[in-house]
């Protein structure tokens, strides 16, 4: 690993995927798989295609409109539940 990639681990990279495993419940792994060298990694290692992680929200009217529906249909539930 070079010295100006100290800082670039797959866990941060936009390009791994984190792997998790299944007992009772769903378990994080420290393992990711690399989706440009299709290949199993761990934490701490990188390579020349590490690019920082994007976090995208998804805030489209279709969205929106979900949300306010279900929090419509929740309200008439509550409303037919006698406290």
């Amino acid at each position: 690993m070079n010295n100006n990639m100290i800082s670039h681990v797959c866990e941060q990279c936009n390009n791994c995927k984190r792997l998790y495993r299944f007992e009772y419940r769903k378990y994080p792994n420290k393992r990711f798989y690399c989706t440009v060298r299709n290949s199993i990694t761990t934490r701490d290692d990188s390579c020349e295609n590490w690019q920082r992680r994007v976090i995208a929200d998804d805030l489209s009217p279709q969205r929106i409109d979900g949300v306010m529906a279900d929090v419509e249909r929740l309200g008439e539930l509550l409303s037919d539940l006698d406290f």
